[in-house]
């Protein structure tokens, strides 16, 4: 309860000019009452958030289950990171034992898999040119770059780029999220817990722009996510320039702006936006430029979430929402 909360006093309109603060511990305590406080804080938030707002965000809010959990087949466990080739509409996920690169559809198949030799531990990807990614190693803190192979070899070419060692605090509490936003080459990377941070990086793509690599702890995107216990994955979505930070423990997605600004979230629970079961273990998060939103959860699950076409007005909170279904290509 006081996650959502805290959401609530976060999101970047000023909720509390139009809600008292005792009125909103009100209503999200009879709510949380009937078992219905998530729904309490959605109708909170989309009553005080600005259209202008809620049409350039993600607005998870908007987003419902599109059919089942499913199992990729090819995929016993420690399923972990996810991204999206928005050039070619390829789906890469990774394993973090073996360390393993998948490429998987919607539809949960698996087309091929890349060893990554000499890897250990690799926990999260991110696409950041068409046969070029960058891949995490949780425990050694450490970012490398893969050139997937364009021939029948099925061998990468892997090269390490840079140790995040400093950050180091305990034994699989490291790194486990990255993304990349490349129209400031930057990437961004977030520490499980013990401590949460995310860390940018610049220069570390393009340096023949940059002279040097530079580091820096974005302590501002952090504060109000202390409601979310870890954090388990992180996206940059480049339509609405925000970010979504996934949380395993807490079982939570969270959209927030480069500022730190939370703009709408979404609960991975039973009953949640049509999600039939509890997901165990919610590990990796991508979105294509299409708006489909794809969630990995260890053992070997994928889960697909897709815009709603209808709306929720504000007197109207168990309605369907009011998101796009088709979102403009990136």
């Amino acid at each position: 309860m006081l996650k959502k909360l805290l959401f609530l006093i976060a999101t970047p309109q000023p909720r509390l000019c139009l809600l008292g603060l005792g009125s909103m511990i009100g209503l999200l305590a009879i709510g949380h009452y009937f078992e219905a406080d998530d729904h309490a804080s959605e109708w909170i938030t989309r009553a005080s958030t600005s259209d202008s707002i809620i049409k350039q965000s993600i607005w998870l809010y908007d987003y419902q289950v599109e059919g089942e959990q499913q199992a990729l087949a090819c995929v016993e466990n420690n399923l972990s990171g996810i991204t999206h080739n928005p050039i070619s509409d390829r789906w890469f996920a990774v394993t973090n034992s073996p360390p393993m690169m998948i490429e998987i559809n919607l539809q949960g198949e698996c087309l091929q898999k890349i060893p990554l030799n000499n890897l250990v531990d690799t926990e999260a990807l991110v696409w950041i040119s068409e046969h070029e990614l960058l891949i995490v190693e949780e425990a050694a803190y450490q970012i490398s770059h893969v050139q997937l192979p364009i021939d029948e070899t099925n061998t990468p070419v892997i090269t390490p780029l840079i140790s995040l060692d400093f950050m180091h605090t305990k034994k699989h509490k490291g790194l486990e999220g990255i993304a990349y936003i490349p129209e400031q080459d930057k990437v961004l990377v977030v520490k499980e817990k013990s401590p949460l941070q995310i860390v940018e990086i610049q220069g570390l793509i393009n340096k023949e722009k940059y002279s040097k690599v530079s580091i820096h702890y974005r302590n501002e995107l952090t504060p109000w996510l202390l409601g979310m216990e870890d954090f388990s994955g992180l996206h940059y979505d480049a339509h609405s320039g925000n970010l979504l930070i996934l949380s395993d423990e807490s079982k939570a997605l969270s959209e927030i702006t480069l500022s730190g600004e939370i703009i709408s979230g979404l609960e991975l629970e039973r009953g949640f936006k049509g999600l039939a079961k509890d997901l165990p273990q919610p590990e990796g998060i991508a979105m294509d430029h299409q708006g489909n939103l794809v969630i990995l959860s260890e053992p070997n699950l994928m889960v697909i979430y897709k815009p709603k076409a209808a709306s929720l007005s504000i007197n109207q909170p168990l309605a369907q929402s009011s998101r796009k279904a088709n979102r403009p290509a990136l």
